[in-house]
């Protein structure tokens, strides 16, 4: 294989990374983001796939899925340690409420708790990938099963220290409709359209539909929810959309997403259909991943005081149930009952899945990692390499486990033959648990493959080829590339004879999109624009470090 050049801008990139983020480091220390709950509140969208990762900009109604907040310093110390906790977004605002009351007591823990909201089944896939949380509050045993799956060890959950109930949310125009005693099968069945996020990834869809399974909703109503996707947009559940009514919609949520909700919006408040056959409810956790002993024992005092009196109280005034508790602050009105009951079987909870599973939309995907040398160029949050492993990381997880996903990475004469790209991985479902943690180990070796120019047009070429050889019936098949900048590459395709081999390629009836995703300001989308339109696809621009999540959750399938 021909050696790469490394040439010296390269060269002073590599030897000055370490100084540049020790650099980077002593800023973040002296640095305290400002509490970001208003924002979550105030227009409260739900993700529908668990796109929130450990670092995230804007609210929940944003692409990228969630929020981030950092309580002040402690009054214990003067230089406390940060602990970066995952947090179910349904319970976001509260634990942040919570972490803010335990760093106002003198004998409180010597920590910052830096929280992002973030859903569990993305956290339970990307345990082990760049940037993993030191904890994790989770709304589901389940996801906590599927991280210790995906970490390959055993990881631990504190106990339940939080509850809330599954129901609909509707304007209140459709509520009065429900009637005095509404069902799962009438309400998720009814004349209102519900959104429903995938029940494979979100615990409250799981209960409810399983519910509404279990007492009658036809099958063919199931699958007819699931292959709209469940009616949930790519940004997730928005209520704020829900509350304007036009055209009436419900969404299945949290009692607590519903009083935060009205709480924040008095005037537009939604009512609550809480269905008399067995409304469940999500169980909060709080789950330790941290390997360091002293970051360990900071969580730990976080766990404990979540089963205090005044810990409680606060999350009752949150509209959370707490064992032994005080009565929490419930959404008005309630249509219905609510009194929480067991959960629905376990059968009918597999069966929604299958259900949703055989209907809703299924994506096979390769991926296109560019590591030439300039994604050693440092931004606001890292270098952009750093940035493409996380994003990539929590991408991955987050996606529908039916997903098909290869991976290739690509700069020039990087592979065997003096090819521009090569195979990481081939095709696996992101089902698989030891697929996901191939994928892991993959991103966080790519700094050794990390070097020389772009070898755009051939990657995209071959990867089309390769993309079409393995074409997947029944599946959206796609290409995704992502690149920091333009064709590099002197002696390969020139982008008419790239054009002409995709126009041609188009022929073959084994459709293959290409969807390009412009990293940073140097891409040139103007002509990726083009490339991708050639096939269907289409190309997204992420110049911000916050806007890579989002455009690869949506390239990925959403």
């Amino acid at each position: 294989m021909p050696e790469r050049r490394v040439g010296p801008y390269e060269q002073s990139l590599r030897t000055s990374r370490a100084r540049a983020e020790e650099e980077a480091r002593a800023r973040a220390s002296r640095k305290r983001r400002a509490t970001v709950i208003g924002a979550l509140v105030g227009t409260l969208a739900v993700a529908s796939v668990g796109v929130g990762a450990w670092t995230l900009v804007g609210n929940r109604s944003g692409g990228a899925g969630g929020s981030s907040a950092a309580a002040g310093g402690p009054r214990s110390c003067a230089n406390p340690a940060t602990v970066r906790l995952a947090v179910a977004s349904s319970v976001f605002p509260a634990l942040s409420a919570v972490t803010d009351a335990l760093n106002n007591r003198s004998d409180g823990p010597c920590a910052t708790f830096d929280l992002d909201a973030v859903d569990g089944y993305a956290v339970a896939g990307a345990v082990s990938g760049p940037g993993s949380p030191d904890a994790w509050v989770t709304d589901s045993a389940e996801w906590v099963s599927r991280a210790t799956t995906t970490a390959g060890r055993t990881i631990t959950a504190g106990p339940v220290f939080a509850t809330s109930g599954v129901v609909v949310a509707l304007p209140r125009s459709a509520g009065e409709s429900a009637g005095a005693r509404p069902t799962w099968s009438s309400t998720l069945g009814g004349s209102v359209p519900v959104q429903v996020s995938d029940p494979r990834r979100s615990a409250e869809a799981a209960l409810g539909l399983a519910a509404a399974s279990a007492g009658g909703l036809a099958d063919k109503d199931v699958s007819a929810i699931a292959a709209k996707g469940g009616s949930v947009p790519d940004t997730g559940i928005d209520l704020d959309k829900v509350a304007s009514g036009s055209p009436a919609t419900g969404a299945l949520v949290t009692e607590a997403e519903v009083s935060a909700f009205n709480a924040a919006n008095p005037d537009r408040a939604l009512a609550t259909v809480a269905p008399t056959d067995a409304t469940a409810a999500v169980e909060y956790t709080l789950v330790p991943l941290t390997r360091d002993a002293k970051t360990a024992s900071l969580v730990k005092a976080l766990g404990d005081y979540l089963q205090t009196d005044d810990a409680r109280t606060i999350l009752a005034k949150q509209g959370f149930r707490t064992p032994g508790g005080p009565t929490p602050s419930l959404p008005e009105p309630i249509y219905g009952s609510a009194t929480i009951g067991s959960a629905p079987p376990a059968a009918a909870v597999s069966k929604v899945r299958q259900l949703w599973s055989a209907s809703a939309p299924r994506t096979q995907a390769l991926l296109a990692l560019d590591v030439s040398g300039s994604v050693l160029e440092r931004a606001a949050d890292g270098t952009r390499l750093e940035i493409i492993q996380r994003a990539t990381s929590q991408a991955v997880a987050a996606a529908a486990p039916d997903t098909n996903l290869a991976l290739w990475l690509y700069s020039l004469h990087l592979g065997t033959k003096g090819d521009d790209y090569k195979q990481v991985l081939g095709y696996g479902s992101l089902g698989d648990g030891g697929h996901i943690a191939g994928i892991d180990k993959a991103l966080a070796g790519l700094t050794k493959s990390v070097g020389g120019g772009s070898g755009l047009y051939d990657t995209i070429a071959a990867a089309y080829d390769q993309a079409a050889g393995s074409w997947a019936t029944g599946r959206t098949n796609r290409v995704v590339v992502l690149t920091d900048g333009p064709n590099e590459d002197d002696y390969g395709l020139t982008l008419p004879l790239l054009e002409q081999r995709l126009a041609t390629a188009k022929q073959s009836g084994r459709p293959v999109q290409v969807v390009i995703i412009g990293v940073g300001s140097k891409a040139d989308a103007k002509t990726m624009t083009a490339i991708a339109k050639l096939t269907g696809g289409s190309y997204i621009a992420a110049p911000q470090p916050g806007d890579l999540l989002p455009a690869l959750t949506s390239a990925l399938g959403g």
